[in-house]
This record gives C-alpha cells, sequence and structure tokens, in this order.
C-alpha cells in the first residue's frame, strides 16, 4: 500500500495542474479577444471589421512589428494586402513603448521617423466610390502634420492627405486632395477635439465627392468636394507626407490604422468603433 502521503502529493499534483491549464486558457481566451475578428483568422465572427479590410498595422500584435537599436524598422500589415510599412533609411525609425493602461503603440517623435510603402490604396478607394481610415492615436496640437497620407515619389505634387493636425490658426483641419497641377483644400473641416493629448478613434470616410471625419461618435466634418483630375499617388505614409521629400511629420503615439476599400455604412462605421474602442481601453 502506498504511504498517504504519496497520494496527497499526487492529489496536489492534479489539482496543480487543473488549475494551471485553467489558468492558461483563460489568459488565451482573453488575449484572443483582441485579435477574434483578425482578418488572419477564419472564423470571421464580426464581419464589419473583416470585410474589405484591405490594411491593418495593429501594435497589440508584438511580432508584426520588427525593431532594432534605431527604432521600428518594419510594421507588418494584418490586412489583406500585406503591405508591410519600412522607415525610411535615412532615419530613426519610430519608437515602442507601453501607455499607463498597459497599451503597446507606436511613437513617432517628430524627427521624420515616418514609415512607408510603396504601394497606395486610400486615394484610389476614394476615387472609385468609396474608402474608409481608422485610426486610434493620442496627439496634441500641432501645425500641418499627417498621421496617414499618400503621395507620388517622382514629383512633389500629387498628394492625398484625408487628415491632418490643424493648421497654424489652431482652428481647421484641411483635407489636401492634390494631382500634379490642381489642389483641392476642404478647409472648413473643424479639428473639434482631435488633437488634445487623449487616446481616441479617429474615422475618415471619404467617397470621392464628400469626405467625414469622426472624432470616437462625434461627427466634426461633413463637406463635399469636387475632385481637380486623376491622382498618380504611389506611396502610403504613417507619420508623414512623402513625396520627392518628406514633409507635415506627425508627433504622436499610433496604436492602429484600419484602411477599407469600401464606405463604411454608418451601422459597420459604429460597429467598429465600438470595437476598437473596447480593445483599447477607451
Amino acid at each position: 500500500m502506498e504511504p498517504i502521503h504519496i497520494k496527497y502529493l499526487e492529489l496536489i499534483n492534479i489539482t496543480m495542474k487543473n488549475i494551471f491549464y485553467t489558468f492558461l486558457f483563460i489568459c488565451s481566451f482573453s488575449y484572443g479577444q483582441n485579435y477574434y475578428y483578425s482578418v488572419n483568422n477564419s472564423s470571421g465572427e464580426i464581419p464589419a471589421l473583416t470585410d474589405n479590410l484591405r490594411r491593418d498595422y495593429d501594435a497589440l500584435v508584438p511580432a508584426s512589428i520588427i525593431t532594432d537599436g534605431n527604432g521600428v524598422i518594419t510594421w507588418e500589415d494584418q490586412g489583406s494586402d500585406g503591405a508591410d510599412v519600412d522607415r525610411f533609411s535615412t532615419f530613426l525609425g519610430p519608437q515602442t513603448g507601453t501607455d499607463g493602461g498597459g497599451y503597446p503603440y507606436v511613437d513617432f517623435e517628430g524627427s521624420g521617423d515616418h514609415l512607408f510603402v510603396n504601394n497606395a490604396l486610400m486615394d484610389a478607394a476614394a476615387a472609385a466610390g468609396g474608402m474608409t481610415m481608422v485610426l486610434v492615436q493620442n496627439s496634441g496640437s500641432q501645425a500641418d502634420a499627417r498621421p496617414v497620407s499618400e503621395g507620388n515619389t517622382t514629383q512633389n505634387n500629387t498628394t492625398y492627405g484625408p487628415i491632418a493636425t490643424p493648421q497654424p490658426a489652431g482652428i481647421k483641419n484641411r483635407a489636401y486632395i492634390r494631382n500634379s497641377v490642381n489642389s483641392t483644400h476642404l478647409d472648413n473641416t473643424s479639428t473639434g477635439d482631435l488633437y488634445d493629448d487623449t487616446k481616441k478613434v479617429i474615422t475618415v470616410i471619404d467617397i470621392g465627392t464628400n469626405l467625414k471625419i469622426w472624432s470616437g461618435s462625434t461627427l466634426l466634418v461633413d463637406e463635399d468636394y469636387t475632385r481637380s483630375g486623376a491622382m498618380n499617388c504611389n506611396v502610403f505614409i504613417l507619420g508623414a507626407l512623402r513625396r520627392l521629400t518628406y514633409s507635415s511629420v506627425w508627433v504622436g503615439l499610433m496604436y492602429e490604422v484600419l484602411v477599407y476599400d469600401v464606405a463604411k455604412s454608418d451601422t459597420d462605421r459604429a460597429t467598429i468603433l465600438s470595437e476598437m474602442e473596447t480593445k483599447w481601453g477607451i
């Protein structure tokens, strides 16, 4: 007969294993809640998030952010395009960090540390009838900086900047849509509370003739416009404008960027907002 203390040790061992596996299950389930809508997950529980999702730069996917001693080298795209953005080799890359709530971010410090890929999307989608861009960020007021934009690396005019920080007067969030000859400025686009050093979700929907911008659930911009000719963007940028040179450098914390090649419905937009706010503790 085995000694009683051996039996107790076996029982304790089994109990501890059960507790451990239960803990692992809970952790994996909780962690998975951040990614259950990912395009890499075929379950697709929330079509509003997955349908037409072309690009997704997500700081909550640690393996997607590749760094070295000079900062971020590459931020890998989790969307269907696989359009990874890289740092411009002349500069240090953005840094990484974690906010007070434990949420990771990419820190664009304003030293020219933008990320880009020679594969534009937003302007062409808007011109074809619909583009939705969702930006989770935290930044303060700064003059005419571009957190997300497109340009043309062969000439210095073509620019698609659907969202910017305030102009020097501090009262405008000028959208800028320019081909090689003509410009379309949406000058009467109030910034509201987009850039007040708090974490928030910004949504932009451009249908090629009308541009809307939301701060959370508040519609700040709803402006009709007329495009002044065909565009020829060939580069997508996070943290600046990039053409022959770079400009309009943005300073702030970027948590996630989603780009869809359709104009999302009000219902889908509200669903995406709710999921992003939950995911990022807003």
